[in-house]
């Protein structure tokens, strides 16, 4: 078997020139695999060759071979499924990456075992904490294993299990890099509402640690002061049905507006006055990010990684998960002082779509499989 290829482009490019093997497990679209289609794009930018394994029938597969990419198939039955195997080791034999990046626990397994005697680095990125064994057993399998956050590094490396110096920090990639930060156009129903009728906007699956439950106690905690007041829940979930009953029960329905699913959102968070992350769990969280980018208020619980995504006071507002005056309180000081949040946001605005672009991702990303391949000739 030939080495794996990594090179340092010429001198006027400046770009570092590899291939590099993506699998995942996973049947569904969620956000991990669209962070990984939008990896894809971005490393072809740099001049990466990159190639995806994924289940027959996989939506990442079709989604994929739309953006030009070469798409394998393996069943990923199990952790040791010998198909899947033989279909790794194949594609390492004659088409040589330097790495490979697992998305799955099945997938991270097969090409484990199917690297075993090349030279091909192994990194597994783990978007949220799953406790078990595999949380150690992973940073044993893979040079490096990589994570949305700080805090998700920390609470893995709790375990005396884990091999700490395999956890590494991989910010996600969430914008791309247009200078226009502004969203698509799109008749919402709400644009153009005066500060007088807040507007709190809500982008999340409907599950329960999102919070949707708590921020309908909070809006018919301010329903008095603001009578106009609507809570813009888009996304869909398992939930629905419990929100639509705590809706009723709280006499909230003419304050709350439920879009379902909605492909892009930007649209519907821009019409607002203030967007909100009320989890009581995240590894990072994506709606306080993807707001603040566009330059809208931000109010979200003091949890996970959320801290990490803007400064505190100086972009947008932190408050206890499940505190109900001190998020009442919070978003009345957003409505009554609308001028200052707003200049809090637009200052935010560049900071986080510099610290999570999709070009620094794809670039840290391939920094680290420069490092771990070295490591391995």
């Amino acid at each position: 078997m030939g080495p794996p290829r990594l090179r340092v482009g010429g001198q006027q490019r400046g770009h570092v020139e590899t291939r590099i093997l993506f699998t995942e497990s996973s049947r569904n679209l969620g956000g991990q695999e669209l962070q990984l289609l939008h990896q894809l794009a971005a490393l072809r930018g740099l001049g990466v060759e990159a190639r995806l394994i994924c289940r027959p029938g996989a939506q990442i597969g079709e989604r994929a071979r739309a953006q030009g990419v070469a798409v394998d198939s393996a069943p990923f039955a199990r952790a040791l499924d010998a198909t899947s195997i033989r279909i790794v080791r194949r594609i390492l034999r004659d088409w040589h990456p330097a790495a490979i990046i697992a998305h799955g626990s099945p997938d991270l397994y097969t090409a484990y075992l199917a690297r075993s005697g090349t030279r091909t680095a192994l990194l597994r990125v783990k978007t949220y904490h799953t406790g078990g064994h595999s949380n150690w057993l992973h940073t044993w399998l893979a040079d490096a294993v990589l994570v949305p956050s700080d805090f998700l590094r920390r609470r893995i490396a709790e375990s005396r299990l884990v091999r700490r110096s395999a956890l590494q920090v991989l910010y996600p990639g969430v914008f791309d890099d247009s200078p226009d930060g502004r969203p698509a156009a799109a008749d919402t129903g709400l644009m153009g509402q005066p500060w007088g009728t807040p507007v709190i906007a809500h982008v999340a699956m409907l599950r329960g640690e999102k919070g949707h439950l708590f921020m309908l106690e909070v809006v018919a905690a301010l329903r008095e002061t603001y009578p106009n007041i609507t809570y813009l829940i888009v996304g869909e979930g398992p939930e629905r049905a419990a929100i639509a009953s705590r809706i009723a029960a709280l006499a909230l329905e003419r304050h709350v507006v439920m879009t379902g699913f909605v492909a892009r959102p930007d649209p519907y968070v821009a019409a607002a006055h203030v967007a909100v992350n009320p989890a009581t769990v995240e590894a990072l969280g994506m709606a306080q990010i993807e707001a603040l980018g566009l330059g809208v208020p931000v109010v979200a619980s003091r949890v996970g990684g959320i801290p990490e995504t803007f400064i505190e006071g100086r972009h947008a507002r932190l408050c206890e998960p499940k505190s109900l005056g001190g998020w009442a309180g919070a978003l009345d000081q957003v409505f009554r002082d609308p001028a200052g949040a707003r200049a809090r946001a637009a200052q935010a605005q560049a900071w986080v779509r510099g610290r999570f672009s999709r070009l620094v991702n794809a670039q840290t990303l391939l920094t680290l499989v420069r490092s771990h391949t070295a490591e391995r000739l």
